[in-house]
């Protein structure tokens, strides 16, 4: 398949000025600017736990997730073949949540074929059946990195402590989650819900895939971070996973759930997003 031009596809993203240039890669980027938020979800569960006031430095991060066609600019650009190509199977998601569905290893799914042989994406998708490896290499690519997970949920949360990107409830308009009740039985294009936006206008951080971010996964990691700039552990065995899925509940999408996976881990749920230091 051939892949339009990236620079001519349309997003379905709101309407709103961007406060900090595109990067390399054309993606929009907005400005989370530092300080205080908090982080954490004192009523969720053990590994959310404790909810902690913690700063961050300014950074930029993408306002959507990263799409098919933009990765396929880097794959052109760098040559990269995923792990799931490398490989020739990835995990796809078969069935319907909580009646039984599950992930099957699938020979043939990739990032150009996220279900197996003949089911091509939408260049506007979020791109998925990327491992972290993956995911990484795209962002130094395009002269950014993955979000730290105390990045990621600032820019989802804001400074006020909210479930959600758009406030303590969830509202079927404003994510992409399990079941078709809010226009998408599956993934949606990136951007799709603009009412969903984060404080700082970020899109998608509900729903949608979920997102690799830079950090090891400790399930007490929270307790013992520091106060300002949290780097994540040193080391590990799994990757921190942000955001909840179009194949998930919505208790799943909250602001501070946290998902673990293998870096090697491939499926058509997780996808992700870059982030920029500023200077």
């Amino acid at each position: 398949m051939r892949w339009p031009v990236l620079a001519l596809l349309p997003l379905a993203v709101a309407a709103e000025p961007l406060q900090v240039p595109p990067g390399p890669d054309g993606a929009p980027l907005i400005l989370v600017p530092a300080g205080e938020f908090t982080r954490g979800n004192r009523g969720g569960e053990a590994n959310e736990r404790p909810a902690r006031t913690i700063s961050l430095d300014a950074f930029a991060l993408d306002r959507i997730e990263v799409t098919v066609a933009r990765f396929a600019a880097f794959t052109a650009a760098a040559g990269h073949r995923t792990v799931a190509e490398r490989e020739g199977w990835a995990w796809v998601w078969a069935g319907e949540w909580g009646k039984g569905g599950k992930f099957v290893r699938t020979r043939g799914a990739d990032w150009r074929h996220p279900k197996g042989p003949g089911s091509d994406p939408l260049p506007e998708h979020p791109v998925t059946q990327v491992a972290y490896p993956d995911a990484e290499a795209y962002c130094r690519w395009a002269g950014k990195r993955l979000p730290t997970e105390a990045q990621w949920e600032k820019a989802a949360r804001g400074s006020d402590g909210r479930l959600y990107p758009w406030g303590e409830t969830f509202e079927a308009g404003r994510a992409n989650t399990v079941g078709a009740a809010d226009g998408f039985p599956e993934v949606a294009p990136v951007g799709s819900f603009p009412a969903g936006a984060s404080p700082y206008g970020a899109l998608d951080m509900a729903g949608n895939v979920w997102e690799w971010t830079a950090d090891w996964y400790r399930s007490d990691y929270f307790a013992a971070a520091p106060a300002r700039n949290p780097p994540g552990p040193p080391g590990g065995k799994a990757r921190v996973v942000r955001g909840g899925s179009w194949g998930g509940p919505p208790d799943w999408a909250t602001v501070t759930n946290r998902y673990d996976r293998p870096p090697d881990y491939r499926n058509n749920k997780i996808g992700f997003r870059c982030a920029k230091d500023l200077r």
